[in-house]
């Protein structure tokens, strides 16, 4: 039996892998941007905790991280082109 001209063995085959290959394609990036996030984040809250709290220390940081971080609020890391077309690609990411 053929598909387009194609056997349908082959066809499924190719369907199947595509979509297993943009799976863990997403799988990375989503893991990639998840990472950069968390950095942002952890570096941000070190930084916006207020220092009247008890029991809540302040870690000291580099004099070029802290002058980075001061002068304006922390921004969202971007994505990556290849990463936006594969989680767009993926329905399940």
């Amino acid at each position: 039996m053929r598909i387009f001209g194609v056997p349908v063995q082959f066809a499924i085959v190719v369907v199947v892998s595509a979509a297993v290959a943009i799976f863990f394609a997403a799988w990375a990036a989503d893991a990639r941007v998840e990472a950069r996030s968390q950095t942002f984040a952890s570096t941000g809250a070190r930084q916006q905790v207020p220092s009247g709290y008890p029991g809540v220390n302040v870690p000291s940081l580099p004099v070029t991280l802290s002058s980075s971080l001061a002068a304006g609020p922390l921004q969202e890391s971007e994505k990556e082109l290849w990463e936006s077309s594969v989680l767009f690609l993926c329905p399940l990411h």
